[in-house]
């Protein structure tokens, strides 16, 4: 997307002989999207002082609050050559999946490819000086680009006994500290903070966790399991470190299970496995979780570990 903004107006403009304002702009959300601005100075391409700030900025209508925030562009390169400033344009996932209302269970948005924002843009020539006037609003066009989990695959042809079937996107979680476990009563479940994803009643999915983990002391064992929101079916295993050459396995149909830890680990090296398929019942969120089997003896999980995991086609 482009901009040309006149400093002498404070207006956005078309680029079609530097006159008429915008009506419209549009622009399609992504990972890494990117704006170029021009602005213009007695009707010719300028160049800001040095420390000039800009802010491109996208709201609902009539929403001024920073937590309204659908869009932001505020950190930009100059190439001094063209005169041409260029930036990213940050999308405010949740916030737009929410007005989109994507993987809403009350339903999407019924224009659910695009939707209609407001859109202006504010300088100032150094952070020494308030914001000065915003640019005349304009309508601000996105087209949604997520995958809602519910499209078809591209060109399939509609199958005679039903529905194509959808097109299956996983979506990975990390954690990029520790978490660690000593807890002064063995065997207590702890959650593995922010190892976590989103489930919506009535939906069923298939998840995978990779949890890489020390221990305090060889003769220190630990267990591996889930926690989440009601359910209607639950299907896994964990499967994590006793030695060098063998692993506890449990295949399990119900939250936090096992209810005892295994009885030893490496000092590093380990690896816990939990997956399979669950149902949900209600929203909530399933996280990973986990025991140490001596009484104030670490177990950390360490940062990398992750979870996989996507929504399966409902019956």
């Amino acid at each position: 997307m482009k901009l040309i903004f006149d400093t002498d107006i404070s207006q956005l403009i078309v680029a079609e002989g530097f006159a008429s304002p915008v009506a419209l702009l549009e622009a399609k959300r992504g990972t890494g999207a990117k704006i170029q601005l021009t602005l213009l100075r007695d009707g010719q391409a300028w160049t800001a002082p040095a420390l000039s700030q800009f802010r491109f900025i996208v709201k609902p209508w009539g929403k001024y609050e920073v937590d309204q925030t659908c869009a932001l562009a505020e950190s930009w390169t100059l190439d001094s050559s063209r005169k041409v400033y260029e930036g990213r344009i940050n999308y405010a996932t949740d916030k737009l999946n929410e007005l989109l209302k994507v993987a809403d269970p009350a339903g999407e948005n019924t224009d659910t490819g695009r939707m209609s924002l407001m859109a202006e843009f504010a300088w100032r020539e150094t952070d020494s000086v308030p914001w000065g006037d915003r640019s005349h609003t304009v309508e601000f066009v996105l087209h949604n680009n997520v995958w809602r989990g519910t499209e078809t695959i591209p060109g399939a042809p509609a199958s005679q006994e039903g529905p194509t079937l959808p097109l299956l996107t996983p979506a990975t979680v990390a954690i990029t500290s520790p978490v660690i476990n000593s807890h002064a009563t063995a065997n207590t479940l702890l959650d593995v903070t922010g190892l976590k994803f989103p489930v919506q009643s009535g939906k069923r999915y298939s998840f995978k966790f990779l949890i890489p983990y020390n221990a305090a002391a060889t003769t220190t064992g630990s267990r591996w399991s889930i926690n989440g929101p009601a359910l209607s079916q639950l299907h896994y295993n964990s499967r994590y470190t006793l030695t060098a050459t063998t692993e506890t396995v449990n295949y399990l149909s119900a939250y936090n299970l096992p209810a005892a830890a295994n009885l030893s680990s490496l000092t590093s090296g380990n690896l816990a496995v939990i997956e399979g398929t669950l149902t949900a019942a209600a929203n909530g969120e399933v996280i990973a979780r986990f025991a140490s089997e001596i009484a104030n003896s670490a177990i950390t999980a360490l940062a990398g570990a992750h979870v996989t995991y996507m929504v399966l086609p409902s019956v």
